[in-house]
């Protein structure tokens, strides 16, 4: 309880105020001091700042804690009212507010001698006579982030127009679009924190991470530089995904890294699994300073003891083409199986040696799941072009083709998609400072793992969907084959025709002569033809890897919560930032993809008749041979007509005459309309100039306009200077020459 008749809930504010009335304030039975009066029957109400800033009104006596709070009441006063405020005097003593032009409002507040920082109204008319502003100064980039700030933590995708128009609806005030820029990118700088301090915070955060997820890896890696302790990598295991691996994926991992934004970038390494339902899962993952060998090899030397990898040989990689990484996986695993996307093998191969018949013949190389269609792929790759098949020579066949993988991973993937699924699902996070980015990947594995539990336990199938889906597009080709039974669980399936392929298949030990089964764990068309055949589900025939139990023990490990940054324990351990020379320009967000990478834009359906556009096509010159240009282009083209046109403008003395003569001539004037050919021009002249005659009275005419011709070369008579047969004259002759030279000047 505060003032008499005032409720508050903080008792801060009411013990700042006790000393308004020094050592003779009276108090009641609560002990609460009773309010002091200002001048005559003025009383003294203290300012609550979490229920008067809402709505700020100003009285005599309104007693502020101190100057600021004073100061931002008559703010959000100017905002809310529209009104044109500005301070006369600010210091922490004596604050005066007046407003626009010749608006009589003012208000004073001073402190009193003994009163400490409290300000109190001593002055004030709050009569307004101005109209409404329409910009304030007051509504500033600093206040518009404090007003979003709790909008965009929930929302961070919340767009500039979006908070323009939240803003100018709000308080009907007009915003530069700058402003709204520099209070979007501030707001965000708020809920994320500061990225030094968030370095100063990363020891915590790891005590917090393992308080929370007992059995997890955490572990930071610092340099010196000088007295200066600096962050390097951190590498981050939780428990539950290296539990959940271990318990219910393939032994198939998939290692990648990508590029992380902000104001210290660096590299993100990643360690992703495979589910039972075929999708991606998330073992560890690891910042550090840059993607080379040295990384690598201290990333995998901890994920090796994290996933206690004793027996490297029954373990399948694959990865990128990423530098170091081949060296740092054959030095920790020796024996283990390492497999290339065969995308980016691709890519380089086809800079050199373009075409569809090569590419046709090289995927069905790398899809060859026996190493005989391997070697006939590869012959039929020699017959078309010899130096293609040399350029595959260096590369075991065992990096990209199913041929040669090992049985034991029960994965028969070429692409490293899973980890790059695993990039773009935290692109969001890639551009934060790290200990948000941190915690925002921590969030989303968490969420996974829960929402994976749930999803299982709606499975109406003895298999995943994805796996479900598989087996019914392969089901489509098992009326191609017949089964022939051999044993009980033996089977000869043929091809239709006599020509037809034929297949050895064991439901027992579900294998078969064409190896996709034993490859991926799922019956292949010709098991499933036999499976056909005892009237049984194939979904029961699948490897063990891939049925919901197996799918649960992947993901019954629980990611923990944590607590928030202010109940973390506080660890004296200061980690400074990296050092990093940031590059003039503007930074990319978005990485340069590779020419298989981009998406082909969705053209209009092909005309059924016609020719086709002729746009990407490379033309070539039938002169020179080379690309780029045509023979009208062509510099041997060019070059011949140059010295061709010099002989021409230099044979004979009089070149130079002739050039001038030319030049000389006067320009050619457009037909009439309605002309086609000279002769008819001439023909019509001819018509309108009968005409004339014949309006003028025939040979009189031609005689009129003699004479008045030879009137215009002899010398003036008396007739001719008279006014009256001057006009007289005039007007005979006027309407003829006016409409001739009309039709001739046409001409």
């Amino acid at each position: 309880m505060g003032f008499r008749g005032y409720c508050s809930d903080e008792a801060a504010d009411s013990d700042e105020l006790e000393s308004l009335s020094g050592s003779d304030t009276e108090e009641d039975e609560d002990g609460n001091p009773l309010p002091k009066k200002l001048n005559k029957g003025v009383k003294i109400r203290p300012w609550i700042r979490s229920v008067d800033l809402k709505n700020p009104k100003f009285r005599l006596g309104l007693a502020f804690p101190n100057s600021e709070q004073l100061k931002e009441a008559v703010r959000e006063c100017a905002i809310r009212n529209q009104l044109g405020l500005w301070f006369e005097k600010n210091s922490k003593h004596k604050v005066e507010v007046n407003c626009q032009w010749d608006c009589p409002f003012r208000l004073y507040a001073s402190t009193s001698k003994g009163e400490g920082p409290t300000l109190i109204i001593r002055t004030l008319n709050n009569k307004h006579t101005c109209s409404p502003v329409e910009t304030s100064h007051f509504l500033d980039y600093n206040k518009i982030a404090r007003e979003v700030q709790p909008d965009l933590l929930v929302d961070e995708n919340w767009s500039r127009a979006g908070i323009h128009n939240h803003i100018q609806k709000k308080y009907k005030l007009d915003v530069a679009v700058q402003t709204i820029t520099r209070a979007k990118r501030k707001a965000k700088r708020m809920n994320e924190g500061h990225y030094i301090e968030q370095y100063n915070n990363l020891a915590a955060y790891r005590k917090e991470l393992l308080r929370s997820n007992p059995g997890s890896t955490v572990e930071i890696k610092t340099c010196k530089d000088g007295e200066i302790r600096r962050f390097q990598r951190i590498y981050i295991c939780f428990a539950a995904c290296k539990n959940g691996w271990m318990n219910g994926c393939r032994p198939l991992i998939g290692l990648d890294g990508c590029h992380i934004k902000g104001h210290h970038p660096g590299q993100l390494l990643a360690v992703v699994g495979i589910d039972a339902n075929n999708g991606m899962f998330p073992i560890a993952y690891a910042i550090a300073e840059a993607e080379n060998q040295e990384t690598w090899t201290w990333f995998l030397e901890l994920l090796k003891w994290d996933l206690k990898m004793d027996k490297d040989s029954s373990y399948s990689f694959i990865t990128d083409k990423q530098k170091g990484l081949g060296n740092a996986i054959a030095g920790w695993f020796p024996n283990a199986a390492h497999r290339h996307c065969v995308r980016h093998p691709y890519n380089n191969f086809k800079a050199k040696h373009p075409g569809e018949g090569l590419k046709q013949l090289v995927w069905n190389a790398a899809r060859s799941s026996t190493v005989v269609w391997y070697n006939k792929h590869m012959a039929d790759l020699r017959e078309l072009s010899d130096d293609a098949w040399k350029w595959f020579q260096d590369k075991h066949p065992a990096q990209w083709s199913r041929a040669y993988f090992k049985e034991d991973s029960r994965c028969d993937i070429l692409l490293n998609n899973l980890c790059e699924s695993f990039n773009a699902a935290i692109v969001p996070a890639r551009d934060k400072p790290i200990l948000t980015m941190l915690e925002k990947i921590r969030m989303d594995m968490m969420v996974r793992q829960a929402n994976r539990r749930v999803a299982c336990e709606k499975w109406n199938d003895l298999v995943g969907p994805r796996i479900k889906k598989i087996i019914d597009k392969t089901g489509q080709r098992a009326t191609l084959y017949r089964a022939h039974r051999s044993g009980e669980f033996i089977f000869q399936v043929t091809g239709c025709g006599d020509s037809g392929s034929k297949h050895a298949v064991d439901l027992g030990l579900h294998t078969c002569t064409c190896k996709r089964w034993q490859l991926s764990g799922i019956p292949c068309v010709h098991a499933i033809c036999a499976i056909r055949f005892k009237k049984q589900d194939a979904a029961l025939y699948c490897d063990d890897y891939l049925m919901p139990s197996t799918y649960l023990e992947s993901y019954n490990p629980i990611i923990y919560p944590i607590a928030g940054q202010e109940d973390w324990e506080p660890v004296e351990y200061p980690i400074a930032p990296p050092l990093y020379k940031q590059q003039p320009g503007r930074p990319k967000l978005k990485r340069t993809k590779e020419p298989g990478e981009r998406k082909q834009t969705t053209a209009p359906p092909a005309p059924k008749e016609g020719k086709l556009p002729r746009t990407g096509i490379k033309i070539s010159c039938r002169v020179c041979g080379q690309q780029g240009h045509n023979k009208l282009g062509c510099p041997i083209t060019k070059a011949a007509k140059a010295a061709a046109s010099g002989e021409g403008s230099s044979n004979g003395p009089n070149a130079s005459n002739k050039r001038k003569r030319t030049n000389n001539k006067p320009k050619r004037t457009s037909m009439p309309k309605g002309c086609s050919n000279l002769k008819e021009q001439i023909i019509r002249s001819r018509k309108t100039w009968k005409k004339v005659k014949d309006a003028v009275g025939g040979t009189s005419g031609v005689n009129t306009n003699a004479s008045t011709s030879q009137t215009v070369q002899q010398p003036p008579t008396q007739s001719s200077q008279n006014p009256a047969a001057r006009g007289a004259q005039k007007k005979t002759s006027q309407p003829m020459q006016s409409q001739a030279s009309s039709d001739w000047a046409a001409f």
